[in-house]
């Protein structure tokens, strides 16, 4: 018995189902007679005897409650059409296959309750209002995440179902043929007569078998036609909310990346198609171009793999939309907001107020305002595109998503908090179409009260930061009123050719709302190209005022890090205030970066200076010669603490460690830092300046005479000048400090082995091996203590027990050998020596160990002959 048939039979009996969950009651007694085969447990959707339904006899039948999880979730988008609403629900009710809810989204339309409350079948059906309108793709997401079906449809309030579509559908995807399947549709055309849409005719448009890349030219299945499985939307995602029309193509060309479709050519469905674009299907001709445009940017690289789509996508352009190509542009405008309708407002009056400027297109993206900025931009009109987010995106994605609608030859990202002035558009553009090789330009920003908020972005010298120079600095200052090439310019003003900007994929996303700019910079300028500073085009710029501006700013410091913190070359701060006349100094000792600018004391003051930015020059070339050649004058470098910490940073990136160590020297005489003074000790120790650490470590010792650090370096120091007691004390000294054990024991063992006590030599290389048991350096210091002590027994057990835990140390086995063949066990040596040649034949000196132990053989051999003819 079918299900349907056990509802008719309590429904003729005058029961009706009271909407409980069913019981499921195991009885194992009880089977299916006959017993169905698996085709017909899939087609007549057989209800196992031992599934328990609650019912209960009435005089009169009532609907049955939907309260288990339907089959089919059918969404229904709605927006100030009742009357054509109630004839697609009618259409709902119609249909043969009755497993299905329905969900209608009103998305801020008019009332919509009575047409549902006059439903037979309202029992099944779900309303959801939207507070403000927030569009088809928007509504659509709305009913997906509220739909408790296997299975998807849609039906638009315009458009009907005809009686099977729902049944096709469904028996078509329950056969598991597919995840996705559509059929096709009756297009009805309308034309309004007397105030009535009358229907004058109809077609079916589309009917074409699933093709992957036809897909990418054009969407041949409206989406009424669709049926596919929930879960499909778990892989691939929702409508896109930033399309304003094709988000159902953009949907399906997704899903066809993960899932074949089914094409069923049966017509199951109608919609509407009327000329005056009222219909949903129908739309505008120029919303439908740019979204397809949109679309075909947005998965080139998906066209790019099939040979023919990119030239089936041009001539789709071109035959669709002859009449109605789109205007070319110089620049798109592209404006990210988030609230403040004020600022909004603020900004694009002032832009449509200017006059003479190259010809443009604006592209507003609204980050889920809610405060009005949704209704304004509803009601603007022009050359003004408006994308809806339904939240806050983010900048970055904000201005990729307008970068991908725009249509100009320029990008110009402009934040919705700045006031653009006369002739600052033409100035950006004269700027890039006069030097081929600059892709970015950055605009002078002014506070409002005047005063410099943007003049170009240089980066710090003492860490991977950037910041905007000389900001707060009168308008009028010489160094904001040149035209510049910087490594970055802040993207609240920043024109971007387009090309560019889709080389490197656009702003990363990963950035939110901060150095998303200076990415983008850094970006371009490994491209080859250049970033300019254009002071001619100029804004007021009423920086953070939009909510939340800076709230990321710990993530979006530590991203660029990661970024470009191997970039140590990036910094450039020093080669822009001395081409102005100026240096930037330290200013209070707790602050660890330069924060003061002042002028220049005299000419010898500005060569100073003048070897750090020709080193900055340099380095941003990469001519890595000229920057060891600044490095090079390092005595003559600016007495500045951390242009001095700069520079000894440099040359331990260059591996010039005299150059460093030069810095770290005059470093030194201005700051009393232990950590580095140690490091400057072992670097003049390592160069043989022994004088020079010696005076290094009495600035260190007089400072903390107990250093535990300093007093094993001063052990190192005696032992270069041969002072090995003195060394032996100190070593001594400093393991009671707490230094490092290993160095201490090791050093007076190296010590005792100088002033000639082998034993208390042994003692210390054996705690040193008893604790670090595969220390090469102790190993070899016991060799030679041992061997000074003739101790070849003792050398040799603990030499094979280190080179069977380290085989590949050959000269460890080689000394091995040595030792055994010194303590007389010939044959343990000629073992030893022949794995050594297996190892390495030409190991330096085997010649030689293998020639003494080859006599000392023969020897033996001679004496045990003498010794037998003796007995003889």
């Amino acid at each position: 018995m079918t299900e349907e048939q056990l509802r008719g039979l309590f429904a003729s009996q005058g029961f009706s189902e009271l909407g409980l969950e069913r019981v499921y009651v195991e009885v194992p007694n009880l089977r299916f007679v006959p017993a169905p085969t698996p085709a017909d447990l899939r087609s007549m959707n057989l209800l196992p005897i031992y599934q328990v339904w609650v019912c209960q006899r009435s005089a009169h039948p009532r609907p049955i409650p939907f309260t288990r999880s339907p089959k089919v979730s059918v969404i229904v988008p709605t927006y100030n059409r009742p009357d054509r609403l109630r004839t697609a629900l009618e259409s709902l009710a119609a249909q043969t296959f009755q497993d299905f809810e329905v969900i209608v989204v009103n998305d801020a339309g008019c009332e919509v309750g009575f047409v549902v409350n006059a439903c037979v079948d309202r029992h099944r059906i779900t309303t959801i209002s939207h507070d403000r309108n927030r569009g088809l793709a928007a509504a659509r997401n709305s009913g997906l995440r509220a739909a408790k079906g296997t299975y998807i449809a849609y039906l638009d309030d315009d458009d009907r179902y005809l009686p099977h579509h729902l049944e096709t559908l469904v028996a078509c995807l329950e056969r598991q043929e597919s995840r996705v399947a559509y059929t096709d549709a009756w297009r009805v055309h309308e034309r309004q007569v007397d105030g009535i849409y009358v229907e004058t005719g109809r077609d079916v448009p589309y009917s074409c078998d699933f093709n992957p890349a036809e897909l990418l030219v054009g969407n041949y299945f409206p989406v009424l036609c669709v049926m596919h499985a929930r879960q499909c939307l778990e892989e691939v995602g929702y409508f896109d909310e930033s399309l304003f029309a094709h988000e159902d193509w953009d949907l399906w060309i997704r899903m066809a990346t993960r899932f074949p479709f089914t094409h069923l050519p049966v017509t199951t469905a109608e919609f509407t198609w009327r000329s005056d674009g009222t219909s949903m299907t129908s739309g505008t001709r120029e919303t439908y171009q740019r979204t397809t445009e949109i679309i075909y940017r947005k998965y080139a690289p998906h066209a790019a793999q099939i040979p023919g789509v990119r030239e089936a996508q041009a001539r789709h352009l071109a035959n669709c939309f002859p009449k109605t190509a789109a205007k070319s542009y110089v620049c798109s405008i592209v404006i990210p907001v988030s609230n403040r309708l004020d600022l909004t407002q603020d900004c694009l009056t002032a832009l449509s107020q200017l006059q003479d400027q190259p010809d443009y297109e604006v592209i507003v993206v609204d980050n889920g305002s809610t405060d009005g900025t949704q209704e304004f931009l509803g009601s603007l009109s022009g050359d003004v595109q408006v994308i809806r987010n339904r939240e806050n995106l983010g900048f970055a994605k904000a201005c990729n998503q307008g970068a991908a609608a725009a249509t100009g030859d320029y990008l110009v990202f402009l934040n919705n908090d700045t006031i653009p002035l006369q002739g600052w558009l033409k100035a950006l553009v004269d700027e890039v179409e006069a030097h081929p090789d600059v892709a970015i330009v950055g605009s002078k920003l002014l506070f409002a009260d005047g005063s410099v908020q943007h003049a170009g972005v240089v980066f710090m010298r003492s860490r991977r930061s950037a910041y905007h120079i000389y900001r707060t600095a009168p308008s009028s200052s010489p160094g904001v009123n040149q035209r510049r090439e910087f490594q970055a310019v802040t993207a609240a003003c920043m024109l971007v050719r387009r090309k560019l900007f889709e080389e490197v994929h656009g702003f990363d996303e990963q950035f939110v709302n901060g150095f998303e700019d200076v990415d983008l910079c850094l970006k371009a300028r490994e491209k080859g190209y250049l970033i300019v500073y254009q002071p001619r085009s100029v804004l007021y710029h009423l920086e953070s005022q939009t909510p939340g501006r800076k709230d990321q700013d710990a993530h979006n410091s530590r991203l660029l890090e990661e970024r470009w913190g191997s970039h140590w070359w990036l910094g450039d701060e020093d080669l822009y205030y001395h081409q102005d006349g100026l240096k930037l100094v330290g200013g209070d000792q707790d602050v660890n970066f330069a924060t003061q600018i002042k002028p220049f004391h005299d000419v010898q003051d500005q060569a100073a200076w003048a070897h750090v930015a020709a080193a900055q020059r340099a380095a941003l070339k990469k001519d890595w010669g000229a920057v060891r050649w600044e490095l090079g004058m390092a005595d003559y470098w600016p007495n500045d603490r951390f242009v001095l910490s700069w520079g000894a940073m440099v040359a331990e990136r260059l591996d010039e460690p005299v150059h460093r160590a030069k810095f770290l020297a005059r470093h030194l005489t201005l700051v009393d830092a232990p950590a580095e003074r140690l490091e400057l000790i072992r670097m003049l120790l390592e160069q043989k300046n022994v004088s020079g650490a010696e005076e290094q470590l009495r600035t260190l010792l007089d400072a903390s005479p107990d250093h535990a650090e300093g007093l094993v370096l001063k052990g190192i120091l005696c032992i270069q000048r041969e002072q090995y007691e003195q060394a032996e004390s100190v070593f001594s000294a400093a393991l009671r400090g707490g230094a490092d054990r290993r160095k201490c024991l090791m050093g007076m063992g190296m010590a005792a082995m100088g002033r000639a006590y082998t034993q208390g030599a042994w003692e210390r290389f054996l705690e040193v091996l008893r604790e670090h048991p595969d220390d090469a350096e102790a190993i070899h210091w016991l060799l030679r203590a041992g061997t000074a002590q003739n101790r070849w027994q003792e050398l040799g057990e603990h030499l094979y027990l280190y080179t069977a835990r380290n085989p590949e140390d050959l000269a460890a086995r080689f000394a091995l050998t040595g030792v055994l063949l010194r303590g007389e066990r010939i044959e343990a040596a000629r073992r030893e020596y022949d794995a050594l040649c297996s190892a390495d034949s030409h190991y330096d000196g085997l010649v030689q160990l293998g020639q003494a132990i080859a006599g000392r053989e023969a020897a033996l051999a001679m004496a045990s002959s003498s010794f037998v003819n003796g007995e003889a």
